[in-house]
């Protein structure tokens, strides 16, 4: 079950369709429709809206590559004035829904154009960024979408607004699929690096601890993974590192960690790895010779 599927069960009764074809969405029953519908309900947002036209128009019926090349154009040349003349809340509204096209080129070119148009008009996203961000995570289990999802994300929050995004990927880590898991850590791992002082955030708002639960994952890039985003952490604020995670874990893995620690000290996180080769040489050495040449016929 992808992140996706959380919002396609929620009941779609006759009303709610009426309501969802008036505000222009997909429908009822769609994962963006019903998404975007509750977070507009629970919009404190009562100014009015301008007139203005949106930045983009695409509807239903045009063939994926009409969407993708507006998309595409919008990206490469939207412009400051034109964003300040537009209607943002219907161009989010148009890209929040293409989150659910069946096509991933064109759901990675909708990405993009969120991105863009969130390194200009941040604030605007604040009714829609959370249910964008967990269907753009969603997509962290195709590799075609990585790179945009990074973008999306990183225009969504800066490196001086990460704490916002701490609770969200608290719970997207829950998620049952490895590679959603290990893109959304290395991501956040990318965050710390920049940003060291959100370790104390991680550590308070109970991120660390999922952190340290997907050490005993069954995948081991989900686990190496997990180690680097924690020994960030160490080294952001070791004082309450020790304070509040220690308290249990086995000294195996506080080692793993130190080790994670230590590389970050030096920017050596992206290329850290946990079983360096002499420790794979001495693994190997304690096969025993006569068991190897058996295996291949040689002679005892």
């Amino acid at each position: 079950m992808c992140i996706r599927d959380r919002f396609i069960s929620t009941p779609n009764n006759t009303k709610t369709r009426e309501k969802s074809v008036d505000m222009g969405y997909y429908n009822a029953g769609s994962a963006s429709g019903v998404l975007l519908k509750k977070l507009r309900d629970n919009s404190t947002d009562t100014s009015p809206k301008p007139k203005a036209a949106s930045l983009i128009t695409i509807t239903n019926a045009m063939k994926w590559t009409d969407k993708k090349t507006q998309l595409d154009n919008f990206t490469k040349s939207c412009s400051p004035k034109q964003i300040a003349n537009a209607n943002l809340s219907e161009t989010i509204v148009t890209l929040y829904r293409l989150l659910d096209d069946k096509n991933v080129l064109v759901v990675n070119s909708a990405l993009m154009a969120i991105g863009t148009l969130a390194k200009s008009s941040l604030s605007a996203f604040s009714s829609y960024q959370k249910g964008i961000v967990r269907l753009a995570v969603g997509y962290y289990n195709n590799k075609k979408a990585v790179k945009a999802v990074n973008f999306c994300l990183d225009s969504l929050f800066p490196d001086d607004k990460i704490e916002d995004a701490l609770e969200i990927v608290k719970e997207e880590l829950s998620s049952k699929i490895p590679s959603i898991k290990v893109n959304l850590c290395c991501w956040l791992e990318e965050k710390l690096s920049n940003n060291l002082d959100t370790a104390t955030s991680v550590i308070t708002s109970g991120l660390a601890e999922v952190l340290l639960k997907l050490t005993n994952d069954s995948t081991a890039e989900v686990r190496d993974t997990a180690y680097l985003c924690l020994g960030l952490v160490k080294v952001g604020n070791e004082k309450l590192w020790k304070e509040r995670c220690c308290i249990g874990i086995s000294q195996q893995k506080l080692a793993k960690i130190a080790k994670a620690s230590g590389s970050a000290k030096f920017g050596l996180t992206s290329s850290i790895i946990l079983l360096d080769a002499k420790e794979v040489k001495e693994e190997r050495l304690k096969t025993p010779a006569v068991n190897k040449s058996k295996k291949w016929g040689g002679k005892s």
